[in-house]
């Protein structure tokens, strides 16, 4: 009788942790994209005021101090918000910073 525990393991399976190993080691070895609160803000549609009041708190990932200014690394942002700019199918315009939705004809709904 031999001690050896011998499981059938298909090739697919075998594929695919080879797979998903190749894109972890390359993700390791591509270097990070520094992005400045400005620039994080245009891609995560949100301020740099309300990013950098995150990162004071240390309630920004991937973002760190550099001097005066912060930045953050774009992966690990977009790891922690489930975001993957390769998906995105349509291009947004620029933010609306101040002022009435288009469409609203200028009718507010507060009393």
């Amino acid at each position: 009788m031999s001690d050896e525990l011998r499981l059938p393991v298909p090739d697919e399976f075998i594929e695919t942790i080879a797979e998903r190993t190749a894109e972890l080691v390359l993700a390791a070895l591509t270097p990070p994209e520094w992005l400045t609160l400005d620039e994080a803000a245009d891609r995560y549609r949100t301020t740099s005021g309300a990013l950098r009041w995150r990162a004071q708190h240390d309630r920004l990932p991937g973002a760190v101090k550099d001097g005066s200014r912060w930045l953050v690394n774009a992966r690990e942002m977009d790891r922690s918000l489930g975001y993957n700019p390769s998906t995105r199918t349509k291009k947004r315009g620029p933010r609306r910073r101040n002022g009435r939705a288009p469409g609203t004809g200028g009718i507010s709904s507060h009393a």
